[in-house]
């Protein structure tokens, strides 16, 4: 194995900062970018979709990474369904920003998890998670 592992790093190491930097990055995104990312995963081909979680799910068993997949999975969707505090009539905007978070977690989600898995999953369904985030980042 070529990589992370030649100079004694873990993979799974590299796996995890890759994710907690994605996740930091969260809190970056504007309202476009995150409009962005809910079309693109709503016009995503819908097989295929399924055919990488179907391959995720069975890639994060095989290599033990099931609860670090979900961990993944419900700390992108946390961040995008997270509320507020803030008292009404105030509240309203955030209320406007919520419902668009909330529309692209799902994107998140998938993104979250083909980071987490990282090397393990294939590449065609790595692709497929994330496609959505990669062209709200502007590198699709």
């Amino acid at each position: 194995m070529t990589g992370a592992s030649d100079n004694g790093t873990d993979p799974a190491d590299t796996d995890a900062e890759t994710l907690e930097d994605f996740l930091d990055s969260l809190g970056f995104l504007n309202e476009s970018e995150l409009l962005g990312l809910a079309a693109s995963w709503e016009a995503r081909d819908t097989r295929a979709h399924e055919d990488a979680w179907t391959q995720a799910v069975a890639c994060a068993a095989v290599s033990g990474l099931t609860i670090q997949m979900e961990e993944a999975r419900d700390a992108a969707l946390s961040w995008a369904t997270r509320g507020t505090n803030v008292p009404w009539p105030y509240g309203r905007m955030e209320d406007m920003w919520l419902d668009i978070r909330r529309r692209a977690g799902p994107a998140l989600a998938d993104a979250a998890v083909a980071m987490v898995l990282g090397g393990h999953l294939d590449e065609a369904a790595r692709a497929v998670l994330l496609a959505p985030w990669l062209g709200a980042a502007g590198q699709a």
